[in-house]
């Protein structure tokens, strides 16, 4: 295999395994990113809504009340929201409210889940415990895709604890965000890439064409023919080609030598031959 194959050969696989894994790296790191992004938000939602109910507390009981009217009229409202490529027409945000042993006093979906014992859920387990609540959770078993982001805040009044609000929202709309953005991402990398290889591919020309071209000049010396010495350019390239014509100038000259030396010896062998018989 020529030294320009090789050199091709080699500037495609390290190009081509650079960008793949890079690509790779990133892609990978897109969707955590984005869901790191709908976390914080949800960390300002949750206390200001523990804000408003730790407000409608009376007599240690929280005003579940008028958190059923409230988002019963929210989710009987119509609207249109174009977020970039996403059409947001619904609102997705899921609030559950439970008192200080983890009871559900409230849930937003319709009180599917009121009643239910929450007090080992992550989010509200650790906010009773004082600390930071959250997880994530499957919406749908068989599409891992689904998922809700929790966050709890302590719902406090005076200084004491009277329940857990956590606030949810689904992870489908980060998720075309980001697939948007990985899209993007594969498609410029893949350009980028092929650009570089271009580039690569053209040096690789650049360095190994001197070398060619040097490659048929010795060739030609090799096979007597009386050639004119190419052109390389400067540097290293045009200093060894000069040096290949000074070599051939200096075979051609000990060539003439040999032959001026033979051609002479066989002048003189022929009178010494001929005294010699006399």
């Amino acid at each position: 295999m020529s030294i320009r194959r090789r050199i091709f050969l080699v500037i495609i696989l390290l190009f081509s395994v650079g960008f793949y894994f890079l690509i790779d790296f990133i892609v990978g790191d897109i969707e955590m990113r984005y869901r790191e992004s709908t976390e914080e938000p949800l960390v300002d939602s949750a206390r200001v809504l523990a804000a408003i109910a730790s407000s409608s507390v009376v007599d240690g009981n929280i005003n579940t009340a008028m958190f059923k009217e409230s988002f019963s009229a929210v989710q009987s409202q119509t609207f249109s929201a174009q977020i970039f490529g996403l059409l947001k027409t619904t609102v997705d945000l899921h609030v559950y409210i439970t008192n200080r042993d983890g009871i559900v006093v409230f849930d937003s979906d319709l009180g599917w889940d009121e009643g239910e014992d929450y007090s080992q859920w992550r989010d509200v387990f650790l906010t009773l415990q004082g600390q930071y609540g959250a997880r994530t959770s499957d919406l749908d078993i068989d599409e891992e895709e689904k998922k809700m982001i929790y966050v709890a805040s302590p719902i406090l009044r005076n200084n004491d604890l009277i329940g857990v609000l956590s606030v949810g929202k689904p992870t489908h709309s980060s998720n075309q965000f980001a697939q948007a953005a990985e899209k993007k991402l594969i498609i410029g990398g893949t350009v980028a890439c092929l650009i570089l290889i271009g580039i690569g591919l053209l040096l690789g020309l650049w360095v190994t064409r001197p070398i060619q071209k040097l490659t048929d000049y010795a060739k030609a010396v090799r096979d007597g023919k009386r050639i004119k010495r190419p052109a390389l350019g400067s540097g290293e390239m045009e200093e060894l080609g000069i040096v290949f014509e000074q070599m051939r100038d200096a075979l051609d000259g000990k060539n003439y030598i040999e032959n001026y030396i033979q051609t002479l010896t066989h002048e003189i062998k022929s009178p010494i031959s001929a005294i010699r018989e006399e």
